[in-house]
């Protein structure tokens, strides 16, 4: 499963309270029951389904289909923060662009990112309308939607596109808070980091690491001054193999912690200078930043699921408020992690 918390009064900034008023974008890739209720809430792959958080319960919003061609599967999601946008990549090698309107989805023909290669990662820029789409065969473009071309179903305008850079699947690609820039994975290893200019009409790789396992997960730390605790560090990644790696802008990096599994993501945990890893095999483990910029092991906790942990991993992760992650295993509950606690929703 995918999804993301789209707050339609402030995506970024969320307090306890506005968690009732999130709405939870939902795919999955394949056909699974959610929910057992009178009226059970069917996903289908090829569909984008929303749900309203409303006290203890979720409630289907709109289910919007993607394609009608039921063997293609939806491959990626990202909600636009400035705007009640989502764009949506399937398996058919489209990306259509949808809009948020009074609580239903509504579907708009688009042919962004089209090309011989299906788009498998989407990540808006932050404040703005643009976005960048990250192919199968790994070419990373960046593309400028204007509101007219969604409501008149006309093409965005594509500024920049690279295939030289990844020769393989990109597996990750996530933006900074302030927009500069993004950073992008792919399934031989490569991280290349990229900066957007501030007319956002280029991008521009700025470094290259290289390791010897896949990347799985990369995090930016935050841009605000208030956090000094990274001391040059600008963003972390995970690989398959279970190694975490901090590294800054000038392609300088360094190992943080190996563990013994698949990291799938990095979350930082700004209230407590912390860093959150979550493993394939169910393992949380946070590291505390230090005053000297090293990083020491706080804590190993193996997350539990009822019903047993054999065969799930967490399809997908985000925090919802600080220190509650949410968190898809592969069954029909969304689970949220605060300590040791679980709420299932």
């Amino acid at each position: 499963y995918t999804y993301q918390f789209y707050d339609q009064a402030c995506p970024h900034q969320l307090s306890t309270s506005s968690i009732l008023q999130l709405y939870l974008i939902i795919t999955s890739c394949e056909c699974q029951a959610w929910f057992q209720t009178p009226s059970v809430n069917t996903i289908a792959s090829h569909c984008i389904q929303m749900f309203q958080i409303v006290g203890p319960s979720l409630f289907c919003s709109q289910k919007c289909h993607v394609t009608r061609n039921t063997d293609c599967f939806v491959s990626s999601i990202d909600t636009c923060d400035c705007e009640p946008i989502i764009a949506v990549a399937s398996s058919a090698g489209s990306v259509s662009l949808h809009k948020v309107e009074e609580d239903d989805i509504v579907a708009v023909e688009s042919s962004i990112a089209a090309g011989s290669s299906f788009v498998v990662e989407l990540a808006w820029r932050p404040g703005s309308l643009s976005l960048v789409a990250c192919r199968h065969d790994g070419v990373v473009s960046y593309w400028n939607i204007h509101l007219e071309d969604i409501f008149d179903c006309t093409t965005a305008h594509c500024l920049f596109s690279n295939d030289t850079v990844h020769g393989n699947s990109i597996s990750t690609v996530v933006w900074n808070a302030s927009g500069s820039r993004f950073a992008t994975g792919d399934g031989d290893g490569v991280c290349c980091l990229w900066r957007a200019d501030d007319d956002r009409s280029s991008v521009v790789p700025l470094a290259k690491y290289e390791m010897t396992s896949p990347l799985t997960t990369i995090a930016f730390y935050p841009d605000d001054n208030d956090y000094d605790w990274h001391r040059g560090i600008l963003c972390f990644f995970g690989t398959e193999s279970g190694t975490i790696c901090a590294a800054d802008d000038a392609g300088k990096w360094s190992v943080v912690q190996e563990l013994c599994s698949c990291i799938d993501y990095i979350l930082l945990y700004r209230e407590k200078r912390r860093i959150v890893l979550l493993t394939r095999n169910l393992l949380m483990v946070q590291l505390q930043a230090q005053n000297d910029g090293s990083y020491s092991t706080l804590q190993h906790a193996k997350l539990s699921i009822p019903g047993g942990s054999k065969g799930k991993v967490i399809k997908s992760c985000c925090w919802t408020i600080p220190g509650v992650l949410a968190a898809a295993t592969g069954d029909n509950e969304i689970r949220l992690w605060r300590k040791r606690r679980i709420v299932l929703l």
